[in-house]
């Protein structure tokens, strides 16, 4: 119990201590409260524009990658828009019926060939492999060296 009270004594001594250094120099507590609130949003304020400089620098690379990928698509959708324009046109249809499909342009002839008797030549194997794989002898000697 002793110690509890002397405990208390210096708590109760060093808070009158501050108290009285505080009104000696002329502040009351309301002010250091506002005195330390106002020095906390500064220091957080400050911090937060800092970390908002830093992301910036991060944020334009960025910016400047999405705008090149942009730029790319936009060139890749103009070089589409011409290659469907020409695919559309009279001279892509003639082009791909002539070559895709087979047909004839305007004054040629076409012919079809009918074979009746087609003969295929057959090539047979003249050499069969000669290693029979059941023949254990001869691949110890393959594994051997002999």
């Amino acid at each position: 119990m002793m110690i509890l009270k002397k405990l208390q004594y210096r708590i109760n001594k060093i808070t009158f201590t501050i108290s009285n250094s505080i009104y000696k120099w002329g502040l009351n507590l309301n002010y250091l409260l506002f005195i330390g609130i106002t020095f906390l949003m500064i220091a957080f304020l400050s911090y937060n524009i800092y970390k908002t400089i830093g992301r910036a620098e991060t944020n334009y690379k960025i910016k400047l990658e999405e705008q090149a990928k942009a730029d790319e698509l936009l060139a890749e959708s103009e070089s589409l828009d011409e290659e469907l324009s020409y695919l559309e046109s009279a001279d892509a249809t003639r082009n791909m019926a002539v070559a895709g499909y087979r047909m004839a342009e305007p004054g040629e002839s076409l012919y079809v060939i009918e074979r009746d008797d087609i003969e295929y030549d057959y090539i047979e194997d003249e050499n069969p492999d000669p290693i029979n794989f059941e023949d254990n002898r001869f691949w110890w000697r393959v594994v051997i060296g002999i």
